[in-house]
């Protein structure tokens, strides 16, 4: 059973009651453990950062366990280490699971602690653009400004509706009046 992790909270973890499972990035099972975060609304970056003597290992999963099939979108390639950390860049309202494991060559059972950081919501952060996202606290990039020469309006489109605004404003002088 997986157990839900909550943002910027720092966990103990300790294996040495759980079980060995047969899903990990080295193909040999190791007791670990489970947990889950479900992200916002939004496309949200987190990280999860895990701190042990015995070199902890996260993997993390989309959507489903791997028993159930569910996609590996971490596993680490680099040697382990004390501290092991995962940053993810997050889908709308997906639940993640993460597996905690150690390294058996250093001790059979692991012992240490456990954090989700978030780090904000991903999108448009341009009050201007077309898109913006006022839950965006990310700027990704994806911003769409109006860049389309007259376009009065801002529908994207370049029509009788600009030419009616256009027309309605033909003679006005922007130069303020000189002293």
């Amino acid at each position: 059973m997986a157990m839900v992790l909550t943002p910027g909270n720092e966990i103990e973890w300790n294996t040495s009651l759980s079980t060995a499972s047969a899903f990990n990035c080295f193909g040999n099972p190791t007791p670990d453990l489970w947990y889950t975060y479900t992200t916002s609304d939004c496309d949200m970056n987190f990280e999860i950062q895990a701190f042990s003597e015995s070199n902890p290992s996260i993997q993390v999963y989309r959507e489903i366990c791997p028993s159930g099939f569910g996609e590996e979108i971490y596993c680490p390639v680099s040697p382990l280490t004390k501290l092991s950390a995962a940053a993810i860049e997050g889908d709308p309202a997906i639940t993640y699971y993460i597996q905690i494991n150690t390294d058996l060559s250093i001790s059979d059972r692991g012992i240490g602690t456990l954090k989700l950081i978030e780090n904000g919501c991903r999108g448009c952060t341009n009050s201007d653009a077309a898109n913006f996202d006022p839950l965006a606290e990310i700027e990704d990039g994806s911003c769409i400004c109006n860049d389309c020469p007259g376009d009065f309006n801002g529908d994207g489109d370049v029509n009788v509706s600009d030419l009616g605004g256009f027309l309605g404003t033909f003679g006005t002088s922007c130069i303020p009046p000189v002293d």
